[in-house]
């Protein structure tokens, strides 16, 4: 007969092998979502339920497509007692776009998964005592109704795959209490290793590239941008800063104003003014959704051109991103992967009015848009959040382990794939 050693034992070496197997599986298929076969399986594991799009847009059918509809007025198809308030709560928040940017949404994920995790016990499932299966199942459902309210980034689902990873490796012998204490500390020392302290080291790593007199030119907002600036200016550097914004989302409203309020001198402008201040900028930073194995770097909407502006006018382009935004996959384009947003905001529903210049026939037509768009069969509106950026028009990436080129991305997925 087995002791209890030997079994704790044997179950580990599983799990390991088990785990081993999974961290080196190539990433699955993308859905695709103009596929019915694929769409009529998705349908069987959404909680929210949802309706096929009316107004697809050619070459983009194949990801989700925008819904305004809020969840509740679309109900759910699957029962909703078992989700966590908290989760609800977050996924209304990233269907609303309250929560947004790479960074604060894997923030919110972490803190949320925690707070589910937490509030689970296992004393509420009589058929099973394995705390690993019940958890896990319980958290599916759970992120499926995230999925279901906006789709994943490249960061939230490595942080996703980290902790199932981690639910798997929790001993069957060891008390409920206990798996669950580790499993939070774990949650806690992943958010401030891959987030915080990866912030802290991308802001010094970054400051040290800025030297009094530059002038760096930068596209929306980025919270490792921002951060380097404020490392730079409280290192008493003297800087200029130029921020191009694309609608309709203008992000970079935001950092034009902490600039502003930390007195760095700063410019604002359209994405159309790159050319113009190019020939007087010594460093471009642009930070990043996602970087692929090819070293393409996923970012907001905009990014390749300034890095295609930049690189005529011989100006370095550096991409700030914690690791945790790698990614194993290899895209050539934006069209395999992006995320489609409200159509409304391009069209300027939502009050962009500031757009609506020229002559007075074209204002009437822009006022006629708004309210009638939609009926226009030969229209479609297309509200694209990222593009890729070609990886021969980065010259740097700084991240948590330094400054390395963008070639080092898989060598860096690699090897933080072995530690993990």
């Amino acid at each position: 007969m087995e002791t209890t050693s030997e079994v704790d034992n044997r179950h580990l070496s599983a799990s390991k092998k088990k785990a081993d197997k999974t961290k080196h599986t190539p990433p699955s298929r993308r859905m695709q979502y103009d596929d019915p076969s694929a769409v009529a399986k998705l349908k069987k594991t959404q909680i929210v339920r949802k309706k096929n799009a009316e107004r697809a847009v050619p070459l983009f059918s194949h990801l989700p497509q925008y819904e305004q509809e809020s969840i509740f007025s679309r109900g759910f198809q699957k029962d909703a007692s078992e989700l966590h308030p908290a989760v609800i709560k977050l996924g209304l928040q990233y269907a609303s776009d309250v929560i947004s940017g790479a960074s604060s949404r894997c923030l919110s994920l972490l803190d949320t998964l925690a707070l589910v995790i937490e509030s689970f016990s296992l004393s509420e499932y009589l058929e099973t005592r394995d705390y690993r299966r019940e958890l896990d199942k319980y958290l599916r459902r759970n992120i499926q109704f995230l999925i279901d309210c906006r789709p994943l980034s490249i960061s939230m689902g490595n942080c996703i795959r980290y902790i199932k990873s981690r639910i798997s490796q929790l001993s069957p012998s060891i008390p409920e209490a206990e798996n669950k204490s580790s499993l939070l500390k774990t949650i806690r020392n992943f958010r401030e290793e891959k987030f915080e302290r990866a912030e802290e080291m991308i802001a010094e790593l970054g400051a040290e590239r800025i030297r009094d007199g530059d002038t760096i030119l930068t596209l929306g907002r980025s919270s490792c941008i921002e951060e380097i600036f404020t490392k730079a200016k409280n290192c008493g550097k003297d800087f200029h800063v130029i921020v191009l914004d694309a609608r309709p989302r203008q992000e970079g409203l935001a950092l034009c104003k902490n600039l502003i309020q930390m007195g760095v001198k700063t410019d604002y402008s359209s994405l159309y003014a790159a050319s113009y201040y190019m020939r007087d900028v010594n460093i471009v930073l642009c930070g990043a959704e996602g970087l692929m194995s090819t070293g393409a770097v996923i970012s907001g909407l905009g990014t390749a051109c300034v890095a295609l502006v930049a690189k005529e006018y011989h100006v370095p382009v550096m991409i700030t991103s914690q690791t945790i935004k790698f990614s194993e996959r290899g895209h050539l384009d934006a069209i395999c992967f992006n995320e489609i947003g409200n159509p409304d905001e391009l069209i300027g529903h939502e009050g962009s009015d500031w757009f609506m210049t020229g002559v007075h026939n074209e204002k009437k037509f822009a006022n006629m848009l708004k309210e009638n768009w939609k009926e226009m069969k030969n229209l479609k509106v297309l509200n694209l959040y990222y593009d890729l950026t070609p990886v021969e028009f980065i010259d740097a990436v700084i991240t948590e382990i330094g400054i390395i080129p963008p070639s080092s991305v898989p060598v860096v997925l690699r090897e933080y794939m072995s530690l993990s």
